[in-house]
């Protein structure tokens, strides 16, 4: 399925709160997500990469800005050569996700997940 990068961002926050309701700590567990901004666009730097803002919720009660860096599977030129469908990662897969809380910062690699055990 092709997804259009709006699509993309959209469907990025469900599967990231989907992610943390799966994870083993209550701290984790707690978080879910409320909003992405992609900021910069480093599509042929090593690694090809996007940053950005992301907006967490902590609970109920609490909302947080954070960091995200969205490693990509390859250089590209341009913005609309990235497979966006190619970059989301499906919903039975898991180790793709890294947060840092002191630095307030999430690494998204898609090329690092492994299927979920059963």
């Amino acid at each position: 399925m092709l997804l259009d990068e709006p699509t993309f961002w959209l469907r990025l926050e469900f599967r990231l709160c989907g992610e943390f309701m799966g994870m083993p700590t209550k701290d984790l567990r707690r978080l879910w997500c409320d909003g992405i901004e992609p900021l910069e666009y480093l599509l042929d730097d090593p690694p090809p990469r996007i940053t950005g803002r992301i907006w967490f919720g902590i609970g109920q009660k609490q909302q947080e800005k954070w960091w995200f860096t969205l490693l990509l599977p390859s250089p590209t030129v341009v913005r609309e050569a990235i497979d966006w469908s190619a970059v989301l990662p499906p919903d039975n897969v898991t180790k793709w996700l890294a947060v840092d809380w002191k630095n307030r910062h999430v690494k998204i690699d898609p090329a690092a997940a492994v299927p979920d055990l059963d």
